[in-house]
């Protein structure tokens, strides 16, 4: 369960908000970037998972 919720979707990205990359637009050039509306910290990847 923990596999499937957190570890596939998460291992080895690079998670940014919106408003970051569009400050540094030069990262979505990236394969392992996930980017989300919120701010990815701790709170609010507990909302994702």
């Amino acid at each position: 369960m923990v596999h499937e919720a957190i570890v596939q979707p998460l291992d080895h990205r690079l998670v940014v908000s919106k408003a970051f990359i569009h400050a540094h637009s030069y990262l979505t050039k990236l394969n392992n970037l996930m980017i989300w509306e919120m701010e990815p910290s701790a709170e609010n990847m507990l909302v994702y998972i």
